[in-house]
């Protein structure tokens, strides 16, 4: 991982179930690589998740929570709309070998 990049991994019982990499800047989180494990998918894992990033980014002083989501993995966004979060921007990343990829910028408000 990078210098300033911290994770959050969730465990039923003693196995990682699901984790989150993120990165604490100035006003907000900035958090990426959210998965779980597809069997324990569907059991509100991500959402336990993000509640903890949130609580810790408000103990950092942070007010926002942002994040950028492939825009058509619809499920993803639905999840994070969920909790609050939407969308404010969107943009083509343009990787190697000619592939361009749609990805919507999706932030929430700490309280």
């Amino acid at each position: 991982m990078e210098e300033r990049e911290q994770a959050i991994i969730a465990f039923h019982e003693t196995l990682p179930v699901g984790m989150v990499r993120f990165i604490l800047r100035s006003d907000a989180v900035y958090f990426y690589r959210l998965s779980v494990i597809p069997e324990k998918q569907g059991h509100g894992i991500a959402k336990i998740i993000l509640n903890n990033l949130e609580e810790f980014a408000r103990e950092n002083g942070k007010n926002k929570a942002v994040c950028r989501v492939r825009k058509n993995v619809e499920r993803n966004i639905k999840l994070y709309q969920s909790i609050g979060f939407h969308i404010f921007d969107h943009e083509t990343v343009h990787k190697s070998g000619g592939i361009n990829i749609e990805v919507v910028s999706m932030q929430k408000k700490l309280k």
